[in-house]
């Protein structure tokens, strides 16, 4: 058997579920695609359905990775708006049947797919403090609290971007909402134009 990686085998296997659906995709034919026995497939990953359900912590990883540029934005508003199109464009990537496919796991048993990661949870909430600070976030409530909304408004709306498969704006929508919860200066306002 050859020598792979992790995310070679998540990589291989996410391509397969898009060509041809989750419930199509054996792990006998995941394996075979990766050139691995079921065995290594198990050292790497503990189940097939585990590839979707750890999905936004592979989407947490790469946004930690990118940091930088989010930091290197003028705002803290454009950072914000930043911060939550990558990991939107990450669900947009991976397409609405397996988002829908991942929501549907979590709600058989709770993977805890959705549930906020404590380090981003964290860089968030600080981000928006600094944002009321600096006037950009007008919103009268704790930045906790704020972040919370956020989130809820994220889930919400990847739920009705699955249902609808993938036919509303899911980010001009969550910009939208956003926009209104944070209360953002007007002068910080996206306008409809991406950044």
């Amino acid at each position: 058997m050859k020598k792979i990686t992790r995310e070679e085998i998540v990589q291989t296997a996410c391509a397969l579920f898009q060509q041809k659906g989750f419930d199509a995709v054996s792990l006998d034919e995941v394996c075979r695609e990766c050139g691995i026995s079921k065995p290594t497939f198990y050292n790497y990953i503990p189940s097939k359905e585990a590839i979707l359900t750890d999905y936004y912590d592979r989407v947490c990883q790469d946004i930690m990775l990118h940091f930088g540029s989010i930091y290197q934005m003028n705002t803290y508003y454009e950072q914000f708006c930043l911060f939550y199109d990558m990991i939107i464009d990450s669900s947009i990537q991976l397409g609405a049947a397996l988002i829908s496919k991942m929501l549907s796991l979590n709600l058989q048993k709770d993977a805890h797919s959705f549930e906020t990661r404590e380090h981003l949870t964290e860089i968030v909430i600080h981000l928006i403090e600094k944002g009321q600070r600096a006037g950009e976030f007008t919103a009268d409530i704790s930045a906790t609290d704020l972040y919370d909304a956020v989130n809820f408004v994220f889930l919400g709306l990847e739920l009705k971007w699955a249902v609808k498969q993938g036919q509303i704006d899911w980010k001009g929508e969550f910009h939208r909402i956003t926009d209104g919860l944070l209360q953002v200066r007007e002068k910080e306002a996206r306008h409809g134009t991406d950044l």
